[in-house]
């Protein structure tokens, strides 16, 4: 997790629309630490609704 602090940030500009659906796709779980990190982006810039989807677990 510590890698992760402060990796992933939105683009400058974008606007998170609460009432929008969002989803998180990666290619393999495996901590879960990365998604958990930029869901945390997401959900402090207000999305309230949030899926993720992976391919594979490691």
């Amino acid at each position: 997790m510590e890698n992760l602090k402060n990796a992933f940030a939105l683009v400058p500009g974008a606007h998170i629309l609460p009432d929008q659906h969002y989803m998180l796709v990666d290619d393999v779980f495996t901590t879960g630490s990365t998604l958990n990190s930029c869901a945390r982006v997401l959900r402090n810039a207000g999305c309230l609704t949030l899926d993720v989807v992976t391919f594979g677990h490691g």
